[in-house]
């Protein structure tokens, strides 16, 4: 199974600023996978940026905003 920390930390990372933050877990099995959904209201991110969003070293917001190095 290939698990990747940043379902999980992004998640929480960009929705702790929210006074209601809101992060779903959900999961589904099909005939040979496990597939993880995690949806959040959190921060988002501009989709014309949607290449870039999973490069390591890749920000999209300041670092003022969210710590991190761009790795999760």
């Amino acid at each position: 199974m290939v698990w990747r920390c940043d379902l999980l930390a992004n998640p929480i990372k960009f929705s702790q600023h929210l006074s209601c933050p809101r992060i779903e877990f959900k999961a589904r099995r099909d005939k040979n996978h496990v597939i993880l959904r995690i949806p959040d209201n959190g921060t988002g991110f501009d989709m014309k940026y949607n290449q870039r969003i999973f490069e390591r070293f890749e920000r999209l917001n300041r670092s003022e905003d969210y710590a991190g190095t761009g790795l999760v």
